[in-house]
């Protein structure tokens, strides 16, 4: 993203109380760029809240399909 990152746009939609509830995925490629290994749980830590669910690129489709289904599923949406 060219103007910010996805921990800022993160943070901003946990800012606002219109989007708070929107389930994030965050898509991430920063173990693949520093060699640290990151999940949704360090992300609560460093942040003081985790995204619904966290998946580290390169992204298997299959993988990024099955978690899209189960955020779909715990929401109440069609899966």
């Amino acid at each position: 993203m060219p103007k910010r990152n996805g921990f800022e746009v993160f943070a901003e939609l946990r800012a606002d109380e219109k989007l708070r509830s929107v389930p994030v995925i965050m898509l991430t490629g920063i173990a693949d760029k520093t060699g640290i290994k990151f999940s949704a749980t360090d992300m609560g830590e460093f942040m003081g809240d985790e995204p619904e669910a966290y998946v580290d690129k390169p992204i298997e489709p299959i993988v990024l399909l099955q978690t899209v289904k189960k955020l779909l599923a715990q929401s109440g949406g069609e899966a």
